[in-house]
C-alpha cells in the first residue's frame, strides 16, 4: 500500500514540475511548438527559476551584480549613507570692502595656502590708508613736542634748585648778620641788602617753581596725548591689518622709507588653505558689494559619510569601533578604506534612525561629495 502512494506521489510530482516549466511531456508538442521565438533557445541552458536580462536592459535599468564574497554577517553591520564634505573643507572668501575684483584663478584650479586668489581695489581701503596716516603725522608731532619739552623740563629743575641753594645761602647769612648787629651793632646797610637779596631770591624761586610746575604738567600732556595717539594707531592699524588679510608686523615693514600700509594701492586675497576652486561668484571679475562672496574652494580630502543606523543597533554602536567604508560600486578598484566611527547626537522619531558619521583615516580619492556609500561597522 505504501509503495502504491509513493507512486502516485511521484507521478502527481512529475506532472507539478512540467506544467510549471510551461512545457509539454516529453514527446508531445504544444500548439505554438512550430512558432517558437527564436530566443527561447537561448534560455535553455539556465538553470530552473533563473532569468537571463540583456546586457541592453541591465544597462537602461541600472543594473549591477555584485560579486560573491565572503562576509562575516553576523560581525559586520553594513549601514547605508552618502559621502558629504567636512564642515572645515569649505572656504568662502568674501570681499572685505566694496570695489573692483581682478580674479587670479580658474574654476577647478589647485590652489596652495598663500595662492593669491584676487586683487581687490577699494576706495575704502584709502580712507583708511589717509586715517593711517593723519594719526602717524600727529604722533610724530607729539612725540618732537615731547622730545622737546623734556630738557626744558630738566632746565626748570635744575634753575629752581639753585634759586632754593641760594635763598637757603642768603637766609643763613641774613640770621648771621642779625646776630653780629645785635652783638657789636654796625652793618646796617648790608643787613638791608641781604635781606632785600634774600626776598627777590624767594621771589624768583616762586616763579622758578611755578614754570618748573607748568612745565612738568605740559610734559605729563604730551605724554598722554603720545599714549592715546599711539593707541588710535595701533586700533586703526589692526583693522586694516584684518582688512587686509595681513599681520601687523608686516604692515609696518618698510620699502623705500615708508611703511607697507602707506604703499599698499590695492588689496591681494590670498588662500589661508590647500584645495580647488568650487565656485567664482564674479567669473569675469567686477564690482562687488562689501562682505559679498567671490571665490569658494574646497579640500576634497576632507570627507565623511553620513550613513543611518536603525535605533535599535544603538546598543551595538560605539564611538571608536573599527570601520570601513565601502563605496556602492561594483568596480573591484574600490576597496574597503578604513575609518573612524562617530555617532550623531540627534535621531529621527518618524523613521526611528540616528545618524552615524564615518571619517577616512587617510586621504580617500576614490569619494567624491553625493555619491553613495555604507559604512561597515565590526
Amino acid at each position: 500500500m505504501n509503495s502504491i502512494l509513493r507512486a502516485r506521489f511521484a507521478i502527481l510530482l512529475v506532472l507539478v514540475v512540467v506544467a510549471c516549466r510551461g512545457g509539454t511531456p516529453s514527446g508531445s508538442a504544444g500548439p505554438d511548438h512550430d512558432h517558437d521565438h527564436p530566443h527561447d533557445h537561448d534560455h535553455d541552458h539556465l538553470p530552473g527559476g533563473v532569468v537571463d536580462v540583456p546586457p541592453l536592459v541591465r544597462e537602461n535599468l541600472g543594473i549591477t551584480f555584485a560579486t560573491v564574497e565572503r562576509r562575516r554577517v553576523a560581525a559586520t553591520l553594513r549601514l547605508p549613507g552618502r559621502v558629504e564634505l567636512l564642515p572645515t573643507a569649505r572656504h568662502t572668501y568674501d570681499a572685505p570692502l566694496a570695489g573692483r575684483v581682478v580674479l587670479h584663478v580658474a574654476p577647478l584650479q589647485p590652489v596652495a595656502a598663500g595662492d593669491a586668489l584676487y586683487t581687490l581695489d577699494a576706495a575704502e581701503w584709502r580712507a583708511r590708508q589717509q586715517e593711517l596716516g593723519g594719526l602717524a603725522a600727529a604722533l610724530e608731532v607729539l612725540e618732537a613736542k615731547l622730545a622737546a619739552t623734556r630738557p626744558l623740563l630738566a632746565a626748570c629743575e635744575l634753575h629752581e634748585r639753585s634759586l632754593v641753594e641760594a635763598r637757603d645761602t642768603l637766609a643763613e647769612l641774613l640770621a648771621s648778620l642779625e646776630s653780629t648787629h645785635a652783638d657789636v651793632g654796625g652793618q646796617l646797610q648790608r643787613l638791608f641788602d641781604t635781606r632785600v637779596e634774600l626776598a627777590r631770591t624767594t621771589a624768583l624761586t616762586a616763579e622758578a617753581s611755578e614754570k618748573h610746575t607748568e612745565t612738568e604738567t605740559r610734559v605729563l600732556e604730551l605724554e598722554a596725548q603720545v599714549r592715546a595717539t599711539r593707541q588710535q594707531f595701533e586700533l586703526a592699524l589692526g583693522a586694516a591689518a584684518t582688512t587686509a588679510g595681513l599681520d601687523r608686523a608686516a604692515l609696518l615693514e618698510t620699502s623705500d622709507g615708508a611703511p607697507r600700509w602707506r604703499t599698499l594701492d590695492a588689496l591681494v586675497v590670498r588662500a589661508r588653505a590647500a584645495g580647488i576652486v568650487d565656485e567664482l561668484a564674479l567669473p569675469g571679475g567686477g564690482l562687488v558689494a562689501a562682505h559679498g562672496a567671490v571665490v569658494t574652494t574646497i579640500d576634497p580630502n576632507l570627507l565623511r559619510v553620513r550613513a543611518q543606523a536603525l535605533q535599535g543597533d544603538l546598543p551595538r554602536l560605539a564611538a571608536g569601533l573599527p570601520a570601513h567604508i565601502e563605496p556602492a560600486s561594483a568596480s573591484a578598484a574600490f576597496a574597503p578604506i578604513a575609518a573612524t566611527l562617530q555617532l550623531g547626537t540627534t535621531a529621527d522619531p518618524e523613521r526611528r534612525t540616528f545618524e552615524v558619521f564615518a571619517t577616512p583615516n587617510a586621504p580617500a580619492p576614490a569619494l567624491r561629495p553625493g555619491m553613495v556609500a555604507f559604512v561597515a561597522v565590526e
